[in-house]
């Protein structure tokens, strides 16, 4: 059989999935908009006032509601994760051609200090280990910027934590993301760190292995702003206070992923929206970087709470 489009599928009737696997992956891929782009950036820049102040008090961006609930959670599980979008249809916020995903955590380990917490943040060399298996490797170089401390970090990332698509089950994506990390402390008896990470770009490796989604080696990287859209932008932040001997610190990550209305019809991703399928996708858009976030925690307690 020779390579196969959306009509053929549904004029032959093959299943779904294994049409997919006879398609190459270029079959999905589309390119960034300019206007996509403006409006996560417009969304990134409240994000980023509201979070890089100091601390408040535990868990104040938790919806009223839910906080006694998250309170409880926290103080038993020493940690709690939740979508800032929740309000919003299917928990993401519509952009042009794009979602906008907003999930937060926290962490709350006696006997750790912001000493050690900033000194497992700021060891680079050892995230392919931490954040295993999501991050396949990582190294960084300090760079001047903004805050006391600054670096370009480049990460390799393996998207393993959730099921890419409804039509692929067994492929994966790859990303090599090349990001600023800047350092700030903000306030002057109690102090917040805060760690502001933006991602300066992001390649998709054709093929979705990581072991081609560097840029330093033989690779498959297709350009900036190119590939399926998982994962188009990304910004994340750490901040953290000491609240007597324990550590109290809380990570936000914002992601811009492709919107079905983004699919072109002539594409095989375009059976996205069909009827079963698109919850389905849908779904996943928000489940992804639920998991992405919640792995982020509780790698980052595990590592925190060894000696």
């Amino acid at each position: 059989m020779g390579m196969m489009n959306r009509r053929d599928v549904l004029r032959l009737g093959v299943p779904l999935a294994s049409a997919a696997k006879e398609l190459s992956a270029s079959a999905c891929q589309s390119a960034l908009e300019e206007r996509t782009v403006a409006e996560y950036n417009s969304y990134v820049k409240t994000a980023r006032e509201a979070i890089e102040q100091a601390i408040s008090g535990k868990l104040s961006r938790v919806p009223e509601e839910h906080r006694a609930a998250a309170t409880r959670k926290l103080e038993s599980d020493r940690w709690f994760v939740w979508n800032l979008q929740d309000s919003k249809p299917n928990g993401a916020l519509r952009v042009y051609k794009g979602v906008v995903v907003d999930w937060m955590g926290a962490l709350l380990l006696p006997g750790v200090s912001l000493e050690k917490f900033e000194g497992v943040l700021q060891n680079y060399a050892a995230y392919k280990r931490v954040y295993q298996p999501y991050i396949y490797d990582c190294y960084a170089t300090q760079i001047p910027g903004p805050g006391y401390k600054n670096f370009r970090v480049t990460s390799i990332l393996h998207d393993v934590l959730e099921k890419p698509a409804p039509l692929v089950p067994d492929q994966h994506f790859s990303f090599e993301v090349v990001a600023d990390s800047n350092y700030f402390q903000i306030g002057e008896e109690k102090r917040t760190l805060v760690i502001r990470t933006h991602a300066n770009q992001i390649r998709e490796a054709d093929g979705g292995r990581p072991e081609f989604a560097d840029g330093r080696k033989e690779n498959r990287l297709l350009p900036a702003g190119r590939g399926q859209g998982v994962l188009w932008k990304s910004d994340t932040w750490w901040r953290a206070t000491q609240i007597g001997s324990a550590l109290y610190a809380e990570y936000e990550s914002v992601s811009l992923a492709r919107g079905l209305d983004a699919v072109e019809f002539f594409s095989l991703c375009s059976v996205l929206k069909l009827p079963g399928v698109k919850g389905k996708a849908l779904e996943s858009m928000v489940t992804r970087p639920r998991k992405t976030v919640t792995s982020v925690m509780l790698s980052t307690k595990k590592a925190l709470e060894s000696d």
